[in-house]
């Protein structure tokens, strides 16, 4: 299938047509390197997606350059006819939300080996307009023997909140996880 000749930027959310058919499909695309590695969260979570009301067949893996996942729409023949100029059945448009999830004990740990602020800087610089950061587990449990790297995690998420647009979501397993990126779908 193509992908955009270039950037689109979208104004709305895709409409249906007025017969009911949806414009294009959104699916979510998340980091090849998400599906390797250790423990029972990592691999759980992409089957979990992929089985989730939403999400069902609509997850994709392919190496993104920075964050964890993207939403991409797939335009289907109705996006494609009512509109002259409107990109082909089958183009793929990266939408503006980018996705970082880590556990409460990966965000501590990236934080104090200054991961986190490389990893956020580098979402924030590819000019995405919804930054989310997912954290699952309990963060004061993960810094229970230091109050100030707590105090610090704190500070780092309320400012990514108030100066780099980025929204902070925090969930308490895998469930809660993948039930809200069926949501942002």
């Amino acid at each position: 299938m193509p992908w955009a000749s270039m950037p689109v930027e979208l104004q709305f959310p895709f409409p249906m047509t007025p017969d009911g058919a949806l414009v294009a499909e959104v699916y979510l695309v998340e980091d090849d390197r998400e599906m390797v590695g250790v423990g029972p969260s990592r691999d759980a979570l992409p089957s979990r997606l992929r089985v989730n009301p939403g999400l069902a067949n609509r997850v994709e893996r392919r190496r993104l350059p920075t964050g964890d996942a993207v939403f991409v729409a797939h335009v289907t023949a109705a996006g494609e006819a009512p509109v002259a100029g409107a990109p082909q059945t089958g183009t793929k448009i990266v939408l503006d939300q980018l996705i970082e999830r880590q556990t409460a004990a990966d965000m501590v740990a990236s934080l104090r080996d200054g991961r986190l602020r490389q990893q956020t800087y580098n979402m924030a610089a590819t000019g995405c307009k919804g930054l989310v950061l997912i954290v699952k587990g309990d963060l004061d449990a993960a810094t229970e023997n230091g109050a100030n790297v707590r105090e610090e995690a704190k500070n780092v998420l309320a400012e990514l909140t108030v100066s780099s647009n980025f929204v902070f979501k925090n969930t308490a397993d895998l469930t809660e996880t993948a039930a809200l990126f069926s949501s942002l779908v």
